[in-house]
């Protein structure tokens, strides 16, 4: 879904209120090597880094990406950390996407040595318009082997904690009521399946949320596996009539994910919704949702 108009969502979310949590949506250090995939480059562990090495028999460059797609948040930052440059040179890019479309991709830091934190806003990034995610990789260029250690590459966003409607942790199963599936809270995390006999099965929250206003959605998901989880809401008249649901995202994958309400297409009697989770897929298929913060503009 496109989110045209993300940064007027999110202006009021900047970094000079005390009480503001920093969100990170991506940590290279937590993920892992596992959280990329190889292009010409090839990620694997050293000690505390992750080391990135061109493997690529056509030339002297290659690159390695994370493999699942972040929200993009114009109030974003992004902090790269790299520990060394072993070999060659590196560019950090943002291939920008628009639902399942590539528009192009952006150099972050390009052609660079240089080692330690660099903090890099997303405002300032040419992100072109239109973008609703980003996928963060990284190339290894200029010498045969080029390689650098990476510390620590993050996404974060920082948000005013009087702007938050509503963050639920789905370790919490009191605010969800199931149908169709069974909520199992752990302690890392709650794993969502289907209930015997069942093809599809839905969690509805029990938060109302007025139309009116601009809302930023964020979800995060641990994994999931043989299923498919799609995020819904449901939509009431100003009298709290059932109108019909709407479809915010299919498909989801592991990650966070974001979305803006203004970019849906309201009923024009609408005034409430409320969020509805469906899982659907083979038996045995799970998920492994985490939070779900809603924040005003």
């Amino acid at each position: 879904m496109k989110r045209l108009f993300l940064w007027a969502a999110l202006s009021a979310l900047v970094l000079s209120c005390a009480h503001a949590e920093d969100l990170t949506l991506f940590s290279a250090a937590e993920a892992g090597a596992d959280a990329w995939s190889w292009g010409g480059a090839r990620v694997k562990a050293s000690g505390d880094n992750l080391l990135l090495t061109e493997n690529n028999r056509y030339g002297p460059y290659g690159d390695a990406f994370v493999s699942d797609h972040l929200p993009y948040i114009p109030s974003a930052t992004i902090k790269l950390d790299v520990a060394k440059v072993v070999a060659g040179k590196y560019t950090l890019q943002a291939v920008c996407f628009d639902g399942a479309s590539v528009l192009r991709s952006v150099d972050i830091v390009a052609t660079s040595s240089k080692t330690g934190p660099q903090m890099l806003s997303m405002s300032e990034s040419r992100i072109p318009r239109g973008t609703d995610s980003i996928v963060l990789k990284i190339w290894v260029v200029e010498e045969e082997g080029a390689a650098i250690e990476l510390k620590d590459l993050t996404y974060s966003v920082s948000i005013k904690s009087e702007y938050v409607l509503l963050d639920s942790d789905f370790r919490d199963a009191s605010s969800w009521e199931a149908d169709g599936v069974t909520l199992t809270p752990g302690d890392d995390k709650a794993v969502l399946t289907l209930q015997d006999g069942k093809e599809f099965g839905s969690l509805l929250h029990n938060a109302t949320f007025q139309k009116q206003g601009g809302k930023l959605v964020l979800i995060k998901l641990a994994d999931v596996e043989s299923a498919r989880l799609t995020l819904q809401i449901l939509v009431f008249d100003r009298q709290g009539k059932y109108l019909h649901p709407v479809d915010i995202a299919k498909d989801l994958s592991s990650g966070w994910h974001g979305f803006l309400t203004r970019d849906i297409t309201w009923p024009e009697e609408a005034g409430t919704f409320r969020f509805k989770l469906w899982l659907s897929g083979d038996k045995g298929g799970s998920a492994s949702p985490e939070r779900l913060l809603v924040v005003a503009r």
